[in-house]
């Protein structure tokens, strides 16, 4: 019997093909294992080629996922990979492919990318949306020393690791919606690896897009795709995929579905690039404008 989908979280409001079921993952985290099922069906919509887990992980999953556990105790987040990639201001590994945590940016990039804004004095504010060890927002500080860095995220766990930043908000965006907003409106924005565990995507970024400079920039990365997948490939390439990380991740975005993210959103996609299974991209208030 195939299992009733829900809907494509990407598609609230419009009419769409029957979604396709790809096949099933099973749970891969250990410390989630026996709390909620044991394995995901994924589905993929054909209207807006967004594909996602359905049912959605039970909430005692979510906060053994991310409250419950420790996260950036790990050598990609603590290790001698991590403050060599720190210490030479170069592309943290690379901006497209790298596995989280280390798919941001060096002070050398964020240079180059702050010159492309709209805005012609410098960033004086950043948002990092579920941010972790606050990455961007170090490197957006030693840019510019007088930026004004605000991180939020649901997790306390690396609140007192980050220095370089002003405001660190802890809980979900929607419950300290009004005291980020005191603080808004922000020229850059970043949800490094974040958007594929949110349970409503569009959600949070309407509320982004209301916290985001008229001519700011909202940064997303986050994996796409197994590196040669196609509709009609097997299932065994999602579940050998080093990226699968079911059932953390609950969506997976391409250029199509992030643009109809963007646009339910009041949002318009400014740039994407995509190379092998991760992308990222740009949104931002103004169509016209282009970073590349």
């Amino acid at each position: 019997m195939v299992p009733i989908p829900r809907q494509c979280p990407n598609c609230v409001g419009h009419a769409t093909a029957r979604v396709e079921r790809l096949g099933a993952l099973e749970v891969l985290l250990q410390h989630v294992r026996g709390i909620g099922p044991d394995c995901y069906d994924l589905f993929r919509c054909p209207g807006c080629e967004l594909i996602y887990l359905s049912p959605l992980p039970p909430q005692e999953v979510l906060d053994a996922l991310y409250i419950h556990s420790s996260q950036f105790d790990c050598p990609e987040y603590q290790g001698d990979q991590a403050v060599h990639v720190l210490r030479n201001h170069r592309l943290w590994l690379d901006a497209v492919r790298a596995r989280p945590p280390l798919c941001h940016m060096s002070n050398r990039w964020v240079r180059a990318f702050l010159r492309r804004l709209p805005i012609r004095r410098k960033v004086r504010s950043v948002l990092e949306v579920g941010s972790g060890l606050s990455w961007m927002c170090r490197a957006a500080k030693s840019v510019n020393p007088e930026t004004i860095t605000v991180a939020q995220d649901i997790s306390s766990e690396a609140s007192a690791s980050c220095p370089w930043v002003d405001h660190f908000v802890i809980g979900s965006l929607d419950f300290r919606y009004e005291e980020i907003r005191s603080l808004a409106p922000f020229q850059l924005i970043s949800m490094s690896h974040v958007i594929e565990h949110l349970l409503d995507p569009v959600h949070v970024l309407r509320m982004c897009s209301n916290l985001l400079h008229s001519k700011g920039v909202l940064f997303i990365s986050a994996p796409s795709r197994p590196e040669g997948w196609t509709v009609s490939s097997s299932i065994e390439i999602w579940r050998n995929w080093e990226l699968n990380q079911n059932p953390a991740h609950l969506q997976y975005f391409n250029k199509r579905s992030m643009e109809r993210c963007a646009r339910q959103s009041g949002l318009w996609l400014l740039n994407y690039e995509a190379n092998q299974d991760a992308f990222i991209a740009w949104l931002g208030h103004v169509p016209r404008f282009r970073l590349w």
